[in-house]
């Protein structure tokens, strides 16, 4: 009902401001935040599919190289705005993943935005991508991790200063608390999926993975913790990314 209520309210409001494409800015369908020039792009966009070797996690993957259209539709989520992006992105990555690789009943969690920068943005880019996904594949969402605002945020740091990020620097949150709101990671289900928009180094994935073990003494379980990002940049190197 909210979804029915909110296109309505996009097909109004269309009538006095035209919609305009997330990532060239040319007018577009209501609801459709691409125009169709750059559907038929984010469409062709090569695929990548890169499988990532990290040891803090059972399977890694990301789904295209950081590059073109991939590029743009990411800064266009974090820097723009464009969350409508979001259901986008998690489509075009569901096309890509191994047909294992999100296994019934598991659970996502995003990469925990820095604080700083998600004061600025108001909103996190990997939980809007990790929750699109969840919806899409009828997936739990678990937003339970949040990142220490000691340490800068990993768009101001160096390649080699990312990799030294300690253990420590993610936390689980809202660990048992508040018993209303359901944590469908207090039920230490079998499979974690940490979701990123975009992966450099690979260790914020990583610390993500150790902070749920550590929190919930999965060590002895059998439980899997795997990591998937959007886009892998680790041979462009950009200015973010985890």
């Amino acid at each position: 009902m909210h979804d029915a209520a909110y296109s309505r309210a996009s097909r109004f409001a269309a009538l006095f401001i035209p919609p305009r494409c997330s990532l060239c800015l040319a007018t577009t369908e209501p609801d459709q935040p691409l125009c169709t020039q750059c559907q038929q792009r984010a469409r062709l966009t090569p695929p990548g599919a890169i499988q990532l070797n990290h040891s803090g996690l059972d399977a890694a993957f990301a789904a295209f190289d950081y590059a073109g259209t991939v590029s743009e539709m990411v800064k266009a989520l974090k820097y723009r705005g464009a969350v409508a992006l979001a259901g986008v992105m998690s489509e075009m990555a569901s096309r890509r993943l191994p047909s294992d690789f999100l296994a019934p009943g598991a659970v996502l969690v995003p990469a925990p935005s820095h604080p700083a920068s998600h004061r600025a943005r108001g909103f996190n880019p990997a939980a809007l991508f990790a929750k699109a996904l969840a919806n899409r594949h009828g997936l739990a969402f678990a937003d339970q991790l949040a990142r220490d605002g000691s340490r800068p945020p990993q768009a101001k740091l160096s390649r080699a200063e990312r990799l030294t990020m300690p253990d420590d620097a993610v936390r689980m949150r809202y660990a048992r608390l508040r018993p209303w709101r359901r944590n469908p990671l207090a039920e230490f289900p079998p499979n974690v999926v940490v979701c990123d928009d975009v992966t450099t180094t690979g260790v914020t994935l990583e610390v993500c993975a150790f902070a749920i073990r550590e929190r919930y003494g999965l060590e002895d379980r059998p439980v899997q913790i795997k990591g998937l990002a959007f886009a892998s940049a680790r041979q462009t190197s950009p200015s973010h990314g985890g």
